[in-house]
């Protein structure tokens, strides 16, 4: 190896260290060549990333001072099981040991994630059901009527989505 090729090949590995200002040695846990990236690391770097979302900044979500380096975080939850994601105990809590775990991914969740956001935009209509506030799809799944009864009920009354909801809410006697 001449002296050129070690100055590439040092500037390299400079570029791949965590904190170059250290002057440690670039990790050697195996799961991060440029060749081939494991499941673990990559779940690690996706968390990395996904605290810097303004979503999670909102919600003060913070990574653990001990899980900055992934040898730590490797040697805490192990490696990633197939078909497994990291997720969190609480959702509300920080990407730590004690709340972090390997989970399979739930469809279930994620519709229930999708219907969630869906519910949280400007266009989304609610109506108020026993004092709470619910989406009328939220409402119609509660007292067992399809959506788009209400919505045809709307439509062809000119009623305001409570007056339909509570049409078919005193109808089936709830």
């Amino acid at each position: 190896m001449n002296i050129d090729h070690a100055k590439i090949m040092l500037a390299h590995l400079e570029k791949q260290r965590p904190y170059p200002e250290c002057n440690l040695p670039a990790p050697r846990h195996g799961h991060s060549s440029h060749a081939a990236r494991s499941p673990t690391w990559m779940s690690w770097r996706s968390m990395r990333k996904r605290i810097q979302r303004d979503h999670y900044r909102n919600k003060e979500i913070e990574i653990c001072e001990r899980w900055d380096i992934y040898e730590n975080f490797l040697a805490d939850m192990g490696e990633r099981p197939p078909d497994k994601t990291l997720g969190r105990i609480d959702n509300d809590g920080d990407y730590e040991p004690g709340n972090c775990r390997w989970e399979t991914p739930n469809k279930k969740a994620v519709r229930r994630t999708r219907k969630k956001q869906a519910s949280n935009r400007r266009s989304t209509v609610k109506v108020v059901l026993y004092g709470e506030w619910l989406t009328t799809a939220e409402a119609c799944r509660r007292i067992g009527v399809k959506h788009k009864r209400v919505c045809e009920r709307v439509r062809w009354y000119s009623e305001t989505h409570q007056q339909a909801f509570d049409y078919y809410a005193a109808k089936k006697g709830r």
